[in-house]
C-alpha cells in the first residue's frame, strides 16, 4: 500500500485539510468522497486495489469478522459492497454503509477498516461501528483512534444522535474497545454470520456520552475540535 498512498500523496495532503472542513458540516455531501483525518491515520474510501490487503489480512490465522470466512470470495464481495454503498440509498438520501480503510499516516500501509453499517436494533439509532485491525498492528490503538473518529464524523455531518453496536461475546478486544468508549450492554442477540447463526451482545452509545469521554481522553483523539 504504500506505493498507492505515495502515488495519491498530493491529492492526500489537499484533502486531509479538507476533512476538518467536511466533518464541521452540518449536512453530508454526497459529491465528496470520504476522508478523515486523526492524529496517526487516515480513513479513506476503499478502492478496488485494496484486495491484496483485505485478503491478506482476513485469512490470517484466529481472524474473526462477522463477513469474512478467509476466502478470495468473500473479501471481493467486502469491496464490491463498499464501491456500492458510497451511493445514497434514495429512501434515506444516505448512504448504507460508510465503509472507509485505515491507512498508517506514518508509512501509508493499510492497517484496518472502520464502517459505519445502517442497522435497525434500536429506534432513532439508525447506524453501527464495525471495524477490524490487522492482527499485526493490534494494541497500538488504531482501532479505538478510528471508530472515535468514525463517530465523530457521523455526529457532525450526518447529524445522528447515537449508535449501537453488535460484539461476540469472545471477542475481548472489541468488547473491551467498546466499554472504554462509553457504549452500555442493551440485550443479547443472534446475528446471521458466513458460520451460522452466532451470539452477539449488544450495545448502545449517545452523542452526550460519546463527547463526555472526549474530555478524558489521555491523548487527542480528535483533530477538529468538539
Amino acid at each position: 500500500m504504500l506505493s498507492l498512498f505515495s502515488q495519491f500523496s498530493d491529492f492526500w495532503e489537499l484533502s486531509g485539510r479538507l476533512s476538518k472542513i467536511f466533518c464541521s458540516c452540518a449536512q453530508p455531501d454526497h459529491n465528496n468522497l470520504i476522508l478523515i483525518e486523526t492524529p496517526r491515520l487516515l480513513l479513506r474510501e476503499i478502492i478496488a486495489e485494496d484486495i491484496k490487503a483485505v485478503q491478506a489480512i482476513t485469512s490470517m490465522p484466529g481472524f474473526v469478522y462477522y463477513c469474512f470466512d478467509g476466502t478470495p470470495e468473500k473479501a471481493q464481495a467486502f469491496i464490491d459492497e463498499a464501491l456500492r454503498t458510497r451511493k445514497p440509498n434514495p429512501q434515506t438520501n444516505l448512504r448504507d454503509n460508510h465503509m472507509l480503510a485505515v491507512i498508517s499516516k506514518e508509512t501509508g500501509e493499510f492497517v484496518g477498516h472502520v464502517c459505519l453499517e445502517r442497522v435497525h436494533y434500536v429506534k432513532g439509532m439508525n447506524y453501527e461501528v464495525n471495524f477490524f485491525t490487522d492482527p499485526r498492528h493490534q494494541s497500538k490503538g488504531y482501532g479505538r483512534e478510528a471508530i472515535v473518529n468514525m463517530m465523530h464524523y457521523g455526529f457532525q455531518k450526518l447529524n445522528l444522535q447515537g449508535y449501537t453496536v453488535t460484539i461476540h461475546p469472545e471477542n475481548t478486544k472489541s468488547l473491551n474497545v467498546g466499554y472504554t468508549e462509553g457504549y452500555k450492554k442493551i440485550d443479547e442477540i443472534k446475528m446471521k454470520t458466513v458460520r451460522g447463526e452466532e451470539p452477539r451482545l449488544l450495545l448502545m452509545l449517545s452523542r452526550n456520552d460519546f463527547y463526555e469521554k472526549r474530555k478524558q481522553d489521555k491523548r487527542p483523539m480528535l483533530l477538529a475540535p468538539t
